[in-house]
């Protein structure tokens, strides 16, 4: 189900191609890679659907217009959800943590403070939406 590759994902500019480069570190092991496939008609504009990546991990993939990005969906200072059933605080750029109001670019990929916030390459073909999620996390 994955392609084998060496290196990190680096958090994706919306205006490029979603990109692997090799790590910094010594440790040059190699990552199986995943693509999961949703429907873009799946995920509401200006919205996002969640999608259960692993045991742990839920990503949330937003949508604005023909625009995607693909963010790890726990706000990073209590774990709380940032998108759920009921739908998140969203204004196209940023959503906010609606238990503390904090908020991440989910473009940029970093907390209001600068710090990152984790991102998943995602792409679009045709109405297909794949999301590129390493197998060991």
């Amino acid at each position: 189900m994955g392609n084998t590759v060496r290196g990190s994902f680096l958090p994706a500019d919306p205006n490029d191609e979603p990109i692997i480069r090799p790590r910094d570190s010594p440790w040059k092991q190699e990552a199986t890679l995943s693509v999961i496939v949703l429907k873009k008609s799946d995920i509401p504009d200006n919205g996002a659907i969640v999608v259960p990546a692993s045991a742990w991990l839920k990503i949330a993939v937003f949508r604005v217009g023909d625009r995607l990005a693909a963010i790890d969906n726990r706000c990073p200072h209590a774990g709380y959800d940032l998108w759920d059933q009921e739908g998140g605080d969203f204004n196209g750029t940023t959503i906010r943590c609606i238990w503390h109001g904090f908020k991440i670019d989910i473009w940029k990929g970093k907390g209001q403070d600068g710090t990152p916030h984790p991102t998943f390459p995602v792409t679009l073909v045709g109405d297909e939406v794949h999301l590129v999620v390493p197998d060991d996390i």
